[in-house]
């Protein structure tokens, strides 16, 4: 079992209300950290995003130019039979 601290942290009391109505006594700790944890895992995906911002420089990659252009190129990505190239 993890090592756990306790914490107060204080809730809208219409929060309370929908947390206590929606999750059952006894769960509400763990949706509490499981929510904490995917909202902490949206903004580090966040920050990396902010990061590495710009590293692609645009015309290093031209078939990159148009949103219509990366549509095309995931279309034809998930059209290639991937099943040979894990045979080998």
């Amino acid at each position: 079992m993890p090592k756990v601290k306790q914490k107060v942290i204080k809730f809208p009391l219409e929060v309370i209300g929908e947390l206590d109505r929606l999750v059952q006594p006894g769960k509400r700790t763990e949706f509490v950290v499981e929510a904490t944890k995917e909202k902490l895992e949206r903004v580090k995906l966040g920050e990396a995003l902010a990061k590495t911002a710009g590293s692609l420089k645009s015309e290093d990659y031209p078939e990159f130019a148009t949103s219509e252009d990366v549509a095309k190129w995931v279309r034809e990505l998930r059209q290639r039979d991937f099943s040979r190239d894990r045979a080998e």
